[in-house]
């Protein structure tokens, strides 16, 4: 069986990472993949189709904005700002589900290390919001240009 059998990219986090980093500064879709695979460390590289298709889709919808002249270059608008704070909200919920699925794995693969790793994961999305660093920085990146 294929490692990505196990797990794959949860539905819309593509989404959420394009409207994040084209929060940050404009950028165009080949910027886009290459910014993808690297946060993975080259675990995952989203096929152009995908990333292309979804740029279509958000600037359809108002949530992208092309300011490019020669080269198409994206950055997200209020409306997409607006989308990404409430996805970043609710993704507390599936964070929690793809770590029991990682969890049930790390016990069939009887890996110690790993099993603890997911369980300080569980804690920490376990505690109210903005009670670790890292959800104060994902708090700040949601409320910014709010």
């Amino acid at each position: 069986m294929k490692e990505s059998s196990y797990l794959s990219a949860p539905r819309g986090l593509l989404r959420i990472l394009i409207l994040h980093i084209a929060s940050r500064s404009p950028v165009s879709g080949m910027t886009l993949s290459g910014a993808i695979t690297e946060k993975s460390s080259g675990r995952w590289k989203p096929s152009p189709g995908s990333i292309y298709f979804i740029i279509k889709e958000l600037t359809t919808e108002g949530k992208l904005l092309n300011i490019g002249k020669a080269e198409k270059k994206y950055i997200t608008t209020q409306s997409g700002l607006d989308e990404l704070k409430s996805l970043v909200g609710s993704s507390r919920a599936g964070l929690k589900r793809q770590l029991l699925f990682m969890s049930l794995l790390s016990e069939v693969i009887e890996d110690q290390t790993f099993s603890q790793l997911l369980t300080v994961g569980q804690d920490i999305l376990a505690a109210p919001l903005g009670s670790y660093k890292h959800d104060q920085q994902i708090k700040k990146m949601a409320n910014e240009d709010s």
